[in-house]
């Protein structure tokens, strides 16, 4: 299995991503509208899974294994799944966005 090499810069970015998503999509402002230029978020294709947790307890979980857009484009979108569209539990609310931890797991390719 190959290593997937992101350098810590490009790490807090992505997280970065994920939160004014997250953000922006439950207080229902819309998807936000943003600019990467970094190579390993723009360029780069990854499946990923992106994981929402408040106080421990999972809120959201969903991912996506193929590789058909930008990386940071996968992160977006599964960050909105995840608040709206796991199945197992309700929609992410608006005074649950400060205590909501973010994890993102980068799917390698075969």
């Amino acid at each position: 299995m190959s290593e997937i090499a992101i350098p810590p810069e490009s790490q807090r970015q992505l997280l970065q991503v994920s939160r004014r998503t997250l953000e922006d999509f439950v207080r229902g402002s819309g998807r936000c509208a943003e600019t990467i230029s970094d190579p390993h978020l723009n360029a780069t294709h990854y499946g990923a899974f992106v994981s929402l947790r408040a106080i421990n307890e999972l809120r959201g979980c969903i991912g996506s294994c193929t590789p058909d857009r930008s990386l940071y484009e996968t992160v977006m979108e599964m960050t909105e799944a995840a608040a709206s569209r796991d199945p197992r539990m309700a929609p992410v609310r608006v005074e649950e966005l400060a205590a909501i931890k973010i994890d993102i797991s980068v799917l390698s390719p075969l």
